[in-house]
C-alpha cells in the first residue's frame, strides 16, 4: 500500500503531464482574490478527486492493473491465459491464447492491435518498446509500464457445462 501511495504522489505532484483538468492549477495559486483559503481547499479536493478518477484502477486490490489488462484484452477478443508483472525493470508479460488464427508473421497486425487496447487503458507506451510474439497455439506481448503491482494474474477458468444424460 506504501508504494502505491508514494507513486500516486509523485503522479499528484507532476499536473503539467495531466491533459483535460477542468480546474487549472493557477486557480488555487492566489490568482483568483476573490477565493476564500476553504474555496481554494475545496476546488484543490475536487481537482484530485478528477486526477484520481482518471488515473486510478477499476477495481480494488493488489492485482487491480492485471484485472484491467485482462478486461481489456479480452474485450478486444484476446484468450488471455496469464498477465504477469516481473520484479526487474517494470515489465508486464501477457499471455493468451492463439484462437485468432494469427500465424508467424502477423507480429506487426498482433502489436498494432495490443498498442490500440493499451491506449484506451491510458497506458503511455512507445510502440517500439512493446514485443510481441506469435508461437503456434500462444501469444505472447511485453511492455515496460511503472503502474501496478508485482505479481502474477491468472484468470478464473470457465466451467463446462454439466452434461446430463438422457
Amino acid at each position: 500500500m506504501e508504494a502505491s501511495a508514494s507513486t500516486g504522489l509523485s503522479y499528484c505532484l507532476e499536473w503539467h503531464r495531466l491533459p483535460r483538468l477542468t480546474i487549472a492549477p493557477n486557480d488555487f495559486a492566489g490568482h483568483n482574490s476573490k477565493m476564500t483559503e476553504a474555496e481554494q481547499i475545496r476546488l484543490l479536493g475536487e481537482t484530485a478527486k478528477q486526477f484520481w478518477m482518471r488515473t486510478a484502477p477499476n477495481s480494488n486490490g493488489p492485482l487491480a492493473y492485471h484485472e484491467d489488462l485482462f478486461r481489456a484484452f479480452s474485450k478486444g477478443g484476446f484468450a488471455v491465459t496469464r498477465i504477469e508483472k516481473h520484479w526487474f525493470h517494470n515489465i508486464w508479460e501477457i499471455r493468451m491464447a492463439n484462437r485468432n488464427g494469427l500465424r508467424g508473421g502477423d507480429e506487426r497486425h498482433l502489436l498494432r492491435e495490443a498498442c490500440r487496447i493499451l491506449a484506451t487503458l491510458r497506458v503511455q507506451v512507445d510502440p517500439e518498446n512493446v514485443v510481441a510474439g506469435i508461437d503456434g497455439s500462444r501469444l505472447k506481448i511485453l511492455f515496460g509500464w511503472n503502474r501496478g503491482t508485482i505479481g502474477v494474474f491468472k484468470p478464473p477458468r470457465e466451467k463446462a457445462p454439466a452434461v446430463v444424460a438422457a
